[in-house]
């Protein structure tokens, strides 16, 4: 049995090697003093709302293991929900990471895996999964530029025979301009927020359905009782805008440190956005106007890793079947002889 997992920041999606199934849960843990440990959506509901004797977390942050026993945790509950088998001696197990992981952090996802029985565990660039899901050419001798967006931090990376050339990374994504809602409405409306409300304030105002105005109840820090609120839309669009000149900033260091053929390539195929921050509001002409390039989100760009990880498994398998050594006296020696007319003498 073979699993693989984008354990991300906000979202962990898993799959099982020639399944057609794929989880997809927030990456969110509740330990209650007593009791099974709670994963996933329940989990997430009980944020700012659970009492003190309930630890909620998230077990990676910044694209980084930060609680090794809930990513194990993890781990496990999808094997037991995509297989009523439980981890055996050649059980596999392959984890989508960012590409500036140190060798410690490394080592941390690969012992949270062994953690959860996996027999071996295999780390794979999120941002090569990623453009492999989406579709581009990055088997071939050509450079292809894909920036991640997403709720941990934003990478650009540019891509070519399967690997990553170059990459930049910056420290901030889908949970930091949550963060930043969360302070600018303290401090412009004197009125206070959890984060789960500013998530919803971020996709209700900075997605493309044209909202201008958004209702949210919170505390009125003014009389320190509930209240009600109307949100304008120029404060995520504010917020939106310095989220992509820093992201133009990346995407700038990044081609920069490229062999000039490298950028040459970029620049005739264009910039690729995945993640779930590529569906913010007028992302592609924020971006594309500012780099002057051509920019693509790709179709459903918060899955393209799992997509990428399920389609690189099916590649491997079929590279190996073709390097498999020629014998005559094998099965498939004999088959093919047979449907050439050949025969095989017994």
């Amino acid at each position: 049995m073979h699993l693989m997992i984008d354990l991300g920041t906000s979202h962990y999606r898993a799959a099982l090697d020639g399944g057609k199934t794929v989880i997809q849960e927030p990456c969110v843990i509740a330990h209650p003093d007593r009791g099974g440990v709670v994963i996933g959506s329940d989990a997430q509901r009980m944020i700012g709302r659970s009492p003190a004797h309930i630890r909620i977390v998230r077990p990676v942050e910044l694209g980084v293991i930060v609680d090794l026993d809930g990513a194990s945790l993890i781990i496990r509950d999808c094997v037991a929900r995509l297989s009523p088998r439980r981890f055996g001696l050649k059980t596999k197990l392959s984890i989508a990471v960012p590409s500036n992981l140190t060798q410690i952090q490394r080592r941390s996802i690969e012992e949270a895996g062994k953690l959860a029985g996996a027999q071996s565990v295999q780390l794979i660039n999120a941002s090569v999964a990623a453009g492999l899901g989406a579709g581009l050419p990055i088997q071939a001798p050509r450079g292809c530029l894909v920036v991640h967006m997403g709720a941990g931090i934003t990478e650009a990376a540019v891509l070519s025979m399967n690997e990553v050339v170059e990459s930049n990374t910056l420290p901030s994504g889908g949970h930091a301009l949550d963060a930043a809602i969360m302070e600018r409405v303290r401090r412009e409306y004197r009125f206070m927020i959890g984060q789960r409300t500013a998530e919803y304030v971020k996709h209700q105002l900075g997605g493309d359905d044209g909202l201008e105005m958004v209702e949210i109840r919170g505390r009125n820090l003014q009389t320190g009782l509930p209240d009600v609120l109307q949100v304008q839309r120029q404060v995520v669009d504010d917020l939106l805008e310095s989220y992509c000149r820093s992201v133009v900033d990346l995407i700038g260091r990044t081609i920069s440190a490229c062999q000039p053929e490298l950028a040459g390539d970029v620049y005739e195929s264009g910039i690729l956005l995945v993640g779930g921050g590529a569906l913010m509001r007028h992302m592609v002409t924020r971006l594309g106007g500012q780099m002057a390039m051509t920019t693509i989100v790709a179709q459903a760009p918060e899955t393209c890793v799992i997509r990428g990880l399920m389609r690189r498994r099916v590649d491997l398998d079929t590279a190996n079947k073709s390097l498999q050594p020629w014998h005559p006296f094998t099965k498939r020696a004999r088959l093919a002889l047979r449907a050439d007319g050949k025969g095989v003498e017994s």
